[in-house]
């Protein structure tokens, strides 16, 4: 659920929260990349990723199975 406090709905306020959340969306962005450069620092191993299959590719794997006795006693 939420719950909020009723504010009223004025200029000040709008320019207020104008201001108030792109600066919280730099924050997050901020915080993302500090937390890049703590583990750069402490080397962690970056990992290539293998590159992209065609878009009308598919990958199938083939697993045997085992003999099922179907027979019912």
């Amino acid at each position: 659920t939420f719950e909020g406090l009723r504010s009223q709905l004025s200029d000040k306020h709008l320019v207020k929260m104008f201001f108030l959340y792109p600066l919280m969306t730099i924050k997050i962005i901020l915080g993302i990349h500090y937390e890049a450069v703590k583990l750069f620092a402490k080397r962690f191993p970056i990992y290539k990723h293998i590159p992209k299959l065609e878009e009308n590719t598919r990958t199938v794997k083939v697993i045997k199975h085992a003999k099922i006795n179907r027979e019912r006693n």
